[in-house]
């Protein structure tokens, strides 16, 4: 519970509600309060989003050894802890996750506390990714964005946001990345959303070179389309703490995904 009244409520789920309305873009995340429902309140969702997406692509990595993971806009790495549900018990997990906010920094060094460091190697980079990568020459086994492009090209130029997508398309042209998973919301129109961006990558793609997988896992509504194939929407992480029920986290997973696989 925060002490703002947004909306005449002291709920922190009213602000991030307003955060996340596509009609605001002046106005991020500003509190720990806030960073904090967003977990209680998405974090089972997005987890298992991702575990679905890992779970259907882990026979392209061999056993018994290092997967290394980097993530854009990182935020509280959900997709940490997806990696973990499907690789813990066959990969030690290399994980680096990319985010320009210091907002949540708390999260981030309690995800570094509480993994083993044995099976886990965890850095967070304050940092622009594009530099980074083309600096240190970096290679990963998967690259994800995981709820990123729909953050980012809302408070963004569209020019910036092309510079990043034609950067970020020359590095999976060079096969930086075996595999690129973006998973984003189920926005689907043409300007302004997750969805646009990740098309737009899509048609910069040489298809002989990458196979492109597109699903969602929420039924379109009357004003919407099937992306892809319909897939199994059962939250596969579960909620095991009984506080956080009040929270109403969400019971079933509802993004859209595209899935780039090097050839």
């Amino acid at each position: 519970m925060s002490q703002c009244r947004r909306c005449n409520t002291n709920k922190c789920y009213n602000c991030l509600k307003h955060i996340h309305s596509i009609y605001t873009k002046d106005e991020h995340y500003s509190c720990n309060k806030i960073t904090f429902n967003y977990i209680l309140k998405h974090g089972y969702r997005y987890v298992s989003e991702m575990i679905w997406a890992f779970g259907e692509y882990k026979k392209m990595f061999d056993s018994d050894t290092q997967i290394r993971i980097v993530s854009v806009g990182c935020g509280p790495s959900t997709e940490l802890y997806a990696a973990a549900a499907v690789f813990h018990s066959t990969h030690q997990i290399l994980y680096d996750g990319f985010d320009l906010s210091h907002i949540w920094q708390s999260i981030q060094q309690f995800n570094i506390n509480n993994f083993d460091s044995q099976s886990y190697i965890i850095n967070y980079y304050n940092c622009d990714f594009i530099k980074y990568v083309k600096d240190n020459d970096v290679q990963s086994d998967i690259l994800v964005l995981n709820y990123f492009l729909s953050d980012f090209v809302k408070y963004n130029t569209p020019q910036d946001c092309d510079v990043f997508m034609n950067d970020l398309v020359c590095l999976l042209q060079e096969f930086r990345f075996k595999l690129i998973i973006i998973n984003d919301v189920m926005l689907l129109y043409n300007n302004g959303t997750g969805y646009a961006c990740m098309e737009k990558i899509a048609s910069k793609l040489n298809l002989k070179q990458f196979s492109l997988f597109r699903r969602h896992f929420a039924k379109p509504n009357q004003w919407q389309f099937e992306y892809g194939k319909k897939h199994d929407d059962r939250i596969l992480f579960k909620t095991i703490i009984p506080e956080i029920l009040p929270y109403e986290p969400f019971e079933t997973c509802g993004s859209i995904q595209l899935i780039i696989q090097c050839n």
